[in-house]
């Protein structure tokens, strides 16, 4: 468990940890990849957070077909698909052919 503590209070070299820091041994690195996973949907949870302190009735966003990760967490997290659209030529320029708006009910 972190402590919290002020700057004066650290010890010559001690390190502060950044708030998304997880602990792991040393036998066993941490997985990017699950670090990315945990931060993505903790920023979802705080736009859904704050969507509803604010009243919304839904959150949108929109995710390229690049970005197939991305598409399955925001459907874990409960956002469905309402069209995608595709970009035709300009994807050459864009580097990815459609997007996909997705809603999601708070």
């Amino acid at each position: 468990m972190l402590e919290r503590r002020g700057r004066d209070d650290l010890d010559a070299g001690e390190e502060v940890a950044a708030p998304f820091d997880r602990a792991h041994s040393l036998a066993e690195p941490a997985d990017d990849g699950l670090v990315e996973a945990d931060v993505a949907q903790a920023l979802l949870d705080a736009v859904i957070d704050e969507a509803k302190r604010r009243g919304y009735a839904q959150v949108r966003l929109d995710v390229v077909d690049t970005n197939p990760r991305a598409k399955a967490l925001y459907r874990h997290v409960g956002f469905k698909e309402l069209k995608t659209v595709k970009i035709g030529p300009l994807k050459h320029i864009f580097g990815f052919s459609a997007s996909t708006t997705m809603v999601c009910d708070v």
